[in-house]
C-alpha cells in the first residue's frame, strides 16, 4: 500500500482529535504532540495502535518516546508502510 505523508498527516489529525478531542486544525509536520498538543505516553501509544491499524505497520513500542513530532511519526510510518508494501 503506498502511503503519503499527505494521508499519514490527515490521519494523525483526526486521531488526536478523537483522543484528546483538540481540534485537528493546525497540526503541522512541526507539531510536537507532548508540547503543543498536549498528549501524553497513554495518547501517544493510542495513536500508534490507531496508526498500525489504519495503514498496516508496526510501530514498537520503544520508537514512541522518539516520535512525538509530528514530521518524525509520519516519515515512520510512511517508511514503514513502504517495506511492507515492497
Amino acid at each position: 500500500m503506498d502511503v503519503s505523508q499527505a494521508q499519514v498527516l490527515q490521519a494523525i489529525g483526526e486521531i488526536v482529535e478523537d483522543i484528546i478531542g483538540v481540534p485537528a486544525d493546525g497540526i503541522t509536520l512541526d507539531t510536537h504532540l507532548i508540547e503543543d498538543r498536549g498528549l501524553d505516553s497513554l495518547a501517544l501509544v493510542e495513536l500508534g495502535f490507531a496508526l498500525e491499524d489504519r495503514f498496516g505497520v508496526e510501530i514498537a513500542e520503544e520508537n514512541f518516546k522518539d516520535l512525538i513530532v509530528v514530521r518524525d511519526m509520519v516519515g515512520y510510518v510512511v517508511e514503514r508502510a513502504a517495506r511492507v508494501a515492497s
